[in-house]
């Protein structure tokens, strides 16, 4: 990404992620501790805030990315916006308590704090690599980091091979059921509290109609545009971190290369540097014909996924004329090196992590169509990840270079895919150079998607 003066573009706030191998002797310092119990995540999402409202005008396009702790964080953040003007720095304490808090009194504040002291400012792409269920050892969850209708455009790279019991990934929920039945017990508490206050009723009434205006209008907002998916490879294969940035190959670059065509498909804005892209193996003359013609029509979107499986021979990326040839030869050859690139397996490279694989840990389980949520008490044993049956007509989307690994390695996951919660066990993935026809039985059973 290209950095110029703040009064230009806005110069980017990042945070310095730690690889895996800088902390592999697990020296006790207050970044492990971090990572521990999160007892920084609030100073992680105020700082964020901070530099936006010193930051922010007007009309400008917020983009927000993040990896593992850092994607929690940029959700969290995301949820938290409404803009407080820069010169009122002292109500950002205030802002985040009432944000934390998720009773009927942290809801109502939180609202009349934005309408008073807040300008609305919409996410325009909110990016994140492999975010993880809870943070820290001590789960710290905050609002509106499963979905948020405050985001135009959500996308997510999701690792295929993490299994360590405290990494469980967090999907995007458009309607989180735990959220929903707090907003109707509130609505139902509401109610009766009415009914008792005889003298108030009609004020209540009236401010409860008023509220239910707000709350059906905010319903008719644009659905965010979400696409996650799955990557070959552990948390910090998919992520970055677990060798350094400039290794070649590298199963990381898969997925930031992924990342940067869908900040140019959805049309962010953002500027990115032209060497850094061809560094990573990106062509930008290449990289802009393609988001030129990404207006395709759904129609013509469908087709493409029920096409013939996409296999190294087979990739292809269009362009106007000869002349880039050599080039998207050259993409082809870095696709298929770094998909075929080594997984690094944290559980291996540092057995400390297995203690807590042995640990009765609960987990949560839901089910959409019931509405139910369940908690379970177990050990992990490095058990995979598991991909549940997509809820509607939602496909699971996996990366196409998934594809290049498993017909050149026989590659197999350690996520479980399948189509009964019930049957977790379960593991089906296609192996060795099976033929188109077995492909597309198994794809359509399991409603599997290859993306590029």
């Amino acid at each position: 990404m290209e950095t110029t003066s703040a009064a230009q573009e806005g110069e980017p706030y990042t945070t310095t992620p730690e690889r895996e191998e800088d902390r592999s002797d697990l020296k006790i310092t207050p970044k492990v501790m971090d990572e521990a119990i999160a007892w920084n995540l609030h100073s992680h999402v105020m700082h964020g805030y901070e530099f936006l409202m010193q930051n922010y005008t007007h009309g400008d396009k917020i983009c927000i990315f993040g990896f593992s702790r850092g994607a929690y964080t940029a959700r969290s953040l995301a949820g938290m916006i409404g803009i407080i003007p820069a010169w009122n720095f002292q109500q950002v304490p205030f802002a985040w308590k009432m944000y934390t808090r998720e009773d009927r009194v942290g809801w109502q504040q939180s609202k009349k704090f934005k309408e008073t002291f807040s300008a609305h400012a919409k996410i325009e792409f909110l990016g994140v690599w492999d975010t993880v269920d809870s943070v820290g050892i001590i789960p710290r969850r905050l609002p509106f980091t499963r979905s948020n209708t405050n985001v135009k455009t959500f996308r997510h790279a999701m690792a295929l091979d993490e299994h360590r019991v405290k990494f469980k990934f967090r999907p995007w929920e458009d309607t989180p059921p735990d959220e929903r039945a707090f907003r109707m017990r509130e609505k139902e508490r509401h109610r009766r509290e009415s009914e008792y206050d005889a003298d108030d009723h009609k004020a209540k009434e009236e401010k409860a109609k008023e509220e239910k205006a707000k709350e059906d209008h905010s319903n008719e907002k644009a659905k965010t545009d979400v696409k996650e998916v799955w990557f070959a490879g552990a948390h910090c294969d998919v992520g970055g971190g677990s060798v350094p940035n400039e290794t070649k190959p590298s199963l990381a670059r898969i997925s930031l290369r992924w990342m940067v065509r869908e900040c140019h498909k959805t049309e962010t804005g953002i500027l990115f540097d032209c060497k850094k892209l061809e560094a990573l193996g990106l062509d930008p003359a290449v990289l802009s014909k393609e988001t030129s013609g990404s207006s395709s029509s759904p129609d013509q979107t469908a087709a493409s996924t029920e096409s013939t499986p996409i296999i190294p021979s087979e990739v292809h990326i269009s362009t106007a004329n000869e002349s880039n040839a050599t080039t998207v030869k050259e993409e082809k050859d870095t696709d298929l090196e770094d998909a075929t690139s080594k997984i690094f397996d944290q559980l291996r490279r540092n057995r400390v992590w297995w203690i807590l694989e042995f640990i009765p840990l609960m987990t949560i389980h839901r089910k959409e169509e019931q509405r139910r949520v369940w908690k379970r008490l177990g050990c992990n044993l490095g058990g995979g990840r598991v991909i549940s049956k997509p809820k509607n007509e939602d496909t699971v989307k996996i990366h196409k270079s998934v594809y290049t690994r498993i017909m050149h390695e026989g590659y197999q996951p350690k996520a479980r895919l399948v189509r009964n919660e019930k049957r977790a066990s379960e593991r089906s993935w296609p192996t060795g150079k099976e033929n188109d026809t077995w492909h597309k039985a198994w794809r359509e059973r399991y409603k599997v998607e290859w993306v590029d």
